[in-house]
């Protein structure tokens, strides 16, 4: 077991208050006064009203501390053990008869990571390794988030996660409040299929073209298909999918796809020849023809928005997939081939966990005067903050060479506009911490930035 989780599991677990913690408590607020010699004076009837009073105000604060986060912080600063004790952890939450549990929670003062799992009490099988959390877990603080499945333990239908947040700041030893709202279970996957569709027939006529203008869209070209002139199933049980329309729109085939309200159906239209074949993990054959997305939302698709379906963009819509063919003789030979996940059973509770993040970040180290690639690097024990960087933060390669000789390594970046624009505040975390003492160079974008001088 790594110090950090140690560390962290220390912090999070259970506040045990011992006869000795309470003594003490009771020695600041009563026996400390008493031992002053002006407390010699008081009477028998004096001491009974000052400890009646001690007691008025231990509970008034205790109460208070526990309803008003911001009490529990001020309490903290004067006294972490005993703010601690006026406002346990609460490690664990159910509801609708599934557990969620923190494990661990930490971060620094760009990042923060919380270890989780979801566990159905009930066996229910609605919690399994493709359990989606429908972007439901939420940490006040970060402005980003990300949460990958790290193993399901199928004995116990827990599922064990990681979320990583980035772009918070000032949440060390803050009280905050970790939450999901909805899960989705049992989704349905259709697995790569010849759909069999004659495309030449429906080719047949001249389509009909309307502007992006008449439409809410997202990405694309000038002009799309009319919207619902035709009706075509895709094939088997696919009742949430079927083709409105299909043409060509300025040089190139539009196959449009009407979609039913959802939070997250999803799919793949491919043209491959009679030589193309379906590899493993999904992954469409080099000569299938390429293709692009278009997103846009009819009138009708935006009103007939409710429930989940207003959860994503993608919710009830229409995409309209863009090939590179420019004539019905380049699809000679070739079929449709379909590929599509359908929504699964919802579950909507109120799962809320309280804790106080842990802060890691002792030391850091900070990279400077970059000019034009970035305004600074700043790497901690925790995770890289690099501010202002100029390219696309997809772009970005930072390589952190221990003394050791291996090479740090980390997720991907996250973003957020930086204040100009025109740049990018890039965060990730590590997962387990280190000591960047260890650290022996540092490059970005393949340009040395830093050497250790020892």
């Amino acid at each position: 077991m790594n110090n950090l989780k140690t560390y962290i599991d220390y912090k999070l677990s259970d506040i045990a208050v011992s006869s000795r913690l309470s003594e003490k408590i009771l020695q600041q607020t009563t026996e400390k006064g008493m031992k002053e010699k002006k407390a010699r004076s008081f009477g028998l009837k004096g001491v009974i009203a000052a400890a009646a009073l001690c007691l008025f105000l231990t509970c008034s604060i205790t109460a208070l501390a526990a309803s008003v986060p911001s009490v529990n912080d001020w309490l903290f600063k004067l006294n972490p053990q005993f703010a601690q004790f006026l406002y346990p952890i609460q490690k664990s939450s159910e509801d609708q008869g599934i557990k969620l549990e923190v494990l661990s929670a930490a971060n620094d003062d760009h990042n923060a990571v919380v270890y989780f799992s979801i566990q159905d009490m009930e066996g229910k099988g609605r919690v399994n390794e493709k359990l989606d959390l429908c972007d439901s877990e939420h940490i006040k603080g970060p402005i980003a988030f990300g949460t990958e499945l790290i193993t399901y333990d199928e004995k116990t239908n827990t599922a064990y996660y990681k979320m990583h947040g980035s772009g918070g700041k000032d949440m060390s030893n803050q009280m905050v409040t970790f939450s999901i709202s909805s899960l989705m279970s049992n989704k349905v996957t259709y697995d790569w299929f010849d759909t069999k569709i004659d495309l030449a027939s429906l080719l047949n006529g001249e389509a009909e073209i309307i502007s992006l203008s008449e439409v809410e869209f997202q990405g694309g070209s000038d002009r799309i298909l009319k919207p619902d002139v035709m009706n075509i199933p895709l094939g088997g049980d696919i009742d949430f999918v079927t083709i409105s329309n299909i043409g060509f729109v300025d040089g190139k085939l539009h196959i449009q796809t009407k979609w039913t309200k959802s939070f997250d159906n999803h799919g793949d239209l491919w043209l491959l020849d009679e030589k193309g074949v379906i590899g493993d993990g999904n992954e469409v054959a080099e000569n299938a023809i390429s293709y692009t997305n278009l997103y846009f939302k009819t009138k009708e698709d935006i009103e007939s928005q409710t429930d989940h379906a207003t959860m994503h963009w993608e919710s009830q819509k229409h995409i309209e997939y863009v090939y590179d063919v420019g004539s019905i003789g380049e699809l000679e030979g070739y079929n449709l081939w379909g590929w599509f996940v359908k929504d699964g059973i919802f579950t909507d509770g109120n799962w809320k966990v309280n804790l106080r993040m842990s802060d890691v970040q002792k030391d850091s180290l900070i990279i400077g005067d970059l000019k034009e690639v970035a305004e600074c690097v700043e790497i901690t024990p925790f995770g890289i903050y690099i501010e202002g960087y100029g390219r696309s933060y997809d772009e970005a390669n930072l390589t952190i060479l221990l003394k050791d000789g291996s090479v740090l390594e980390y997720s991907h970046f996250s973003s957020d506009i930086s204040r100009d624009g025109s740049s990018y505040n890039l965060y990730t975390a590590f997962g387990e911490e280190f000591d960047i003492k260890e650290i022996r160079s540092v490059s970005l974008d393949h340009v040395n930035i830093y050497e250790d001088d020892q």
